[in-house]
């Protein structure tokens, strides 16, 4: 994991960078964080498109700048979101996870341009891409209109081509044979640098902590700016990314719900197991800057993902009788695309003497998907230990039998405007007319149907609302409202479909920008009320009502940035209740126990930089959480709180050349980063103590 981190450690015998004081008015405000060599951002862009200073954005917003990428190893989405404050990161099959605020999942933009369903259980692109990973967490129908997630929403900033050259490479190899590498060169490409390029490539074998598994992956990113006027740049980016990975889905429990005592490596998926994906993007983007600070801007997106997973598994809880469980095999392909449209124009204006500013777009995205696949035979009474000798690991020829075909398209209008209503009170409000509709059928080699009509919305207004108060030149106090909403599919007992499910959020805080901007601070109480939820209907089984209630509540603290000289962290604490207010079997219940009810994350790095160490760095990082375990028939697959602990000791020899060392896990806690979900599969453990040696060469 420390391919990265190295980049940073370079940079150790520069002097820190100190950032520029954040106005919201006029000038263009740049969010992006690559060499600025902090662990803080001063704007974000998921809020209104616009850069907006994070302290003058009505919600709880984090940044994972680049510097904390490249500090702490950072190569997967997986790897950043278990960093981030509040986030839950659950691992689905070593490959891909699912990213859980708020006591619900999470929604994606890609450069500001909203995916739906795209986050978890998705194979996301090698993090050597991006500049900057912006999390808000909460509701964001304003943005997104519609997901089945109202828990918060990511969004995946990708690097920019330079108008000066620079280039970096490193090597690293670690634990498991663990070996990476990564180049990065960007600059101008004319004589005046209005045509500039970027190109990123990457690669990575490794073999996993668990037993007969291994993964392998190579990306390749390209990027072209062009100055088609000085206030005009058109700009064209492709990603390719091949993964070949061996699947790993946790380890079965006893029916009894007592945890097998097996060691960290065991895996009883099939050695012959396999997970290939190749992701492919392309984007094409206009943007156009007028004098007076507005800006016009439209982006178009396609993307494809073609997915093969080959695999068997144990498909059953075991029977603590004889130690045996039922065992699946399946080999299924599926093919997605996705092809989205985003526009808008915004900018600051005046009026009564104050400075406003305003964002008008609109963007809509049809996503496409593909799948046929087989099964073999179910087997049974497979011993789990010995199950290497057993027919579990005979690979079979399946066949595919059934295939599938499924559309889904959304689109809507939004807006925002921000009213700057005296000196120290700005008012927020907008919201996004959206239109949803999805539909599927059956294809060869199942028997073909016509298109059948899914979940369907037409003109549903998504409202947002939000005010901001300067208590001071470095402190706001704010309180905002925002919603999502949840189509569904099933039917009262008349035959009507049930009208959307709601999450509106309730939000209020204080944020804080401190030393000129190099620390930010922020404490925030909210609550979702996650309502219409279908409710079982007595009267007529088979039925439901528009009765179900969720409520989560809880609170988010964060500090980031530079508190002194050479020294750099990110911590966030999270406390999370969530309940049943309405339902027809669990009232009064916790919604969901796989979440901790309280969270502690950590990462600090000092880079001395005087005195006889001058060059040498060193950081620290803690991951703490309460009691986490399953719900409902699951409710006693539990365990205590745990602490993980990370440390990082470099050396820069020049502004050139670096070097790292880097270990995680320090003192080998045994825990499940995913317990509980299901009886077979999601208990899997953490990664044990584990290092990595890096080197990073850059001009």
């Amino acid at each position: 994991m420390a391919t990265l981190l190295v980049v940073a450690a370079a940079q150790a015998a520069e002097p820190p960078v100190s950032l520029p004081e954040i106005s919201v008015t006029g000038e263009a405000l740049n969010a992006e964080t690559e060499g600025t060599g902090s662990y803080t951002s001063p704007a974000a862009t998921l809020f209104g498109k616009l850069p907006a200073p994070v302290k003058e954005i009505p919600g709880s917003v984090s940044v994972i700048t680049r510097q904390v990428m490249d500090d702490w190893n950072m190569i997967t989405l997986q790897d950043a979101l278990s960093q981030a404050t509040g986030v839950t990161a659950i691992p689905n099959d070593g490959t891909q996870a699912q990213y859980n605020s708020r006591s619900y999942g999470m929604n994606v933009m890609f450069n500001g341009i909203p995916s739906y369903n795209a986050l978890s259980g998705s194979q996301q692109f090698d993090l050597s891409v991006y500049d900057r990973i912006e999390i808000l967490r909460g509701t964001a129908g304003m943005l997104t209109g519609t997901d089945p997630n109202p828990g918060g929403t990511v969004n995946l900033v990708a690097k920019r081509a330079r108008k000066t050259f620079g280039a970096s490479a490193t090597a690293s190899y670690g634990s498991w044979a663990n070996t990476r590498g990564v180049a990065d060169v960007t600059g101008p490409l004319n004589a005046d640098g209005s045509l500039r390029g970027r190109a990123v490539v990457s690669s990575q074998h490794n073999n996993y902590f668990y037993d007969h598994a291994s993964g392998d992956r190579k990306l390749a990113y390209g990027t072209l700016e062009y100055d088609v006027t000085p206030d005009t740049t058109l700009s064209v980016t492709a990603i390719v990314q091949r993964d070949r990975a061996s699947p790993f889905y946790g380890i079965p429990v006893y029916s009894t719900l007592a945890i097998p005592n097996t060691p960290r490596s065991f895996n009883p998926v099939a050695p012959w197991a396999k997970n290939h994906t190749d992701s492919y993007e392309q984007d094409i983007g206009l943007e156009h800057r007028f004098d007076n600070g507005w800006v016009a801007k439209a982006q178009a997106r396609w993307w494809e993902r073609k997915f093969r997973f080959n695999d068997g598994y144990a498909s059953s809880s075991i029977n603590p009788a004889t130690d045996t469980v039922s065992y699946s095999k399946r080999d299924s392909t599926y093919n997605y695309v996705r092809q989205n449209l985003d526009m808008y124009v915004g900018g600051p204006f005046t009026l009564f003497g104050l400075t406003h500013n305003a964002v008008v777009g609109y963007n809509r995205e049809r996503y496409l998907s593909n799948n046929a696949g087989g099964t073999a035979p179910v087997l049974t009474n497979i011993p789990l230990f010995g199950i290497e000798n057993s027919r579990a690991w005979e690979e079979p020829a399946i066949a595919a039998t059934s295939g599938g075909k499924s559309e889904t398209f959304q689109e809507g209008g939004y807006g925002q405007l921000r009213l700057k209503i005296a000196e120290p009170l700005t008012l927020v409000g907008g919201g996004r007319l959206a239109y949803f509709t999805t539909k599927s059928r059956s294809i060869p080699p199942s028997r073909p149907t016509g298109w059948v009509q899914g979940a369907r919305r037409d003109g549903e207004f998504v409202p947002y609302g939000g005010v901001i108060v300067d208590a001071t030149r470095e402190v706001a106090l704010y309180a905002s409202v925002a919603q999502i909403f949840i189509p569904q599919t099933t039917t009262d007992h008349t035959g009507r479909t049930l009208d959307p499910r709601y999450g509106t959020q309730y939000e209020t805080g204080v944020k804080g920008a401190f030393l000129d901007g190099r620390l930010n601070a922020s404490l925030a109480v909210f609550q979702i009320e996650d309502t219409n939820r279908a409710y079982a209907d007595a009267a007529h089984p088979g039925y439901y009502l528009q009765m179900g209630e969720v409520r989560s509540r809880g609170v988010d603290a964060e500090v980031t940035g530079s508190p002194l000289p050479g020294v750099e962290l990110t911590a966030g604490y999270s406390y999370l209740f969530n309940t049943y207010v309405k339902d027809a079997t669990s009232q009064g219940m916790n919604f969901s126990n796989w979440f901790p009810k309280h969270s502690v994350k950590l990462l600090a790095m000092h880079r001395i930089q005087d005195g006889p160490l001058e060059g040498f760095n060193y950081g620290a990082g803690v991951t703490a959480v309460t009691r986490t375990g399953g719900n409902g028939s699951n409710a006693a697959l539990v365990q205590d709180a745990y602490a993980v602990v990370n440390a990082q000791i470099g050396y820069a020899f020049s502004k050139t050349l670096s070097v790292s060392l880097t270990g995680n896990n320090l003192f080998d806690e045994k825990y499940f980063a995913a317990l509980g979900r299901s009886t077979n599969t999601y208990n899997t453990y953490g990664t044990p103590r584990n290092v990595m040696l890096a080197l990073t060469a850059k001009l």
